[in-house]
């Protein structure tokens, strides 16, 4: 968290949630000679990676991130008396953050750890001759509410590590192949045409993942079938009323009648889901843009006139099939 001074100089506040690790460093630079109505300039640096991103939060700020080596390393200039500024980091190395984390535990509270901290990569159980002891153990979350927490706000990092969960039930992997053949045989199961999806993460973040709204469907379909489904249809965003569509559709026919899931990378927005008419129908649907040249809000505003709009023609055209039958 930044925290910006009230009077232009070189005064700042910093304040790391968790604590920077002994091990990553962190250093800031040049960060405050800013007035009231200049604009912001941050530049942070993070040194596990040897390339940049640059994002653009707003019209006032330009976040540019350049991956180093242990170092993260902030630049710019932010307005006095501003609002302090949250920047979050990925945790590039997460065994070794988490052994290190485990190892300044354990000194804060008194107990004396030799050697350095490391990360070491082995296969799944113990050698031949070899007896490990469980030290701590963790249970994680019901699936279902994981699977909520994912849909309802897309936490991706717990979808990589669903999809591996998962895929641990047919026995250990131990390449990217493997892990990858996996989804490949489920969606042969749900009778998803061959094709219909490439699927390189559990996320849907790579570039190299595709997929058709046929699949997405055929999907949704397979899900109604299944015996999980009323959990899995109430870990979706419900329109108007939570997760990623709280504030979208509100005093429409899909107010709380709409549950879908969004999903957006640059150039792309999608909503798939199910939508619930007046009539007493359901509709299974999916909306996928891709390629997009308009700002990002401008093609979620279009999903939304088009989610209204299906729904409104639907519901009219059953109530209409109705009082024709009648």
């Amino acid at each position: 968290m930044l925290l910006p001074s009230v009077t232009v100089g070189p005064a700042f506040g910093l304040l790391t949630v968790p604590p920077v690790l002994l091990w990553y460093a962190l250093a800031v630079h040049r960060l405050t000679r800013g007035l009231p109505l200049v604009q912001e300039r941050l530049a942070l640096r993070d040194n596990i990676r040897a390339h940049a991103r640059r994002y653009t939060l707003s019209d006032l700020w330009t976040l540019e991130i350049t991956f180093l080596l242990f170092v993260v390393t902030l630049l710019g200039t932010l307005p006095a008396k501003s609002n302090p500024r949250k920047l979050t980091l990925a945790i590039q190395e997460p065994a070794l953050h988490a052994a290190a984390m485990l190892k300044r535990l354990l000194e804060d509270r008194g107990i004396k750890v030799d050697g350095t901290v490391r990360k070491l990569s082995r296969p799944p159980g113990a050698p031949e001759g070899e007896k490990r002891v469980v030290l701590a153990e963790h249970r994680s979350i019901p699936l279902g509410d994981s699977v909520k927490l994912v849909n309802k706000i897309s936490q991706n990092l717990h979808t990589e590590m669903l999809l591996r969960t998962a895929a641990r039930q047919d026995g250990a992997w131990t390449t990217p192949e493997d892990l990858a053949s996996y989804p490949t045989t489920f969606y042969t199961l749900a009778g998803i045409p061959s094709g219909d999806v490439v699927q390189t993460d559990g996320s849907g973040l790579s570039r190299h993942d595709l997929v058709t709204a046929r699949a997405l469907v055929a999907l949704l379909l397979y899900a109604q079938k299944q015996p999980w489904f009323e959990v899995y249809f109430a870990s979706l965003p419900v329109a108007g009323i939570d997760g990623t569509l709280e504030d979208r559709m509100k005093n429409s026919i899909a107010d709380g009648r709409l549950h879908a899931k969004s999903g957006s990378v640059e150039h792309v927005r999608t909503r798939s889901g199910y939508a619930d008419l007046p009539n007493g129908k359901r509709l299974v649907f999916s909306f996928l843009s891709n390629n997009m040249g308009s700002k990002g809000h401008e093609a979620t505003d279009a999903l939304d006139a088009l989610s209204i709009a299906m729904m409104e023609e639907f519901d009219a055209a059953g109530a209409a099939c109705c009082v024709k039958a009648q």
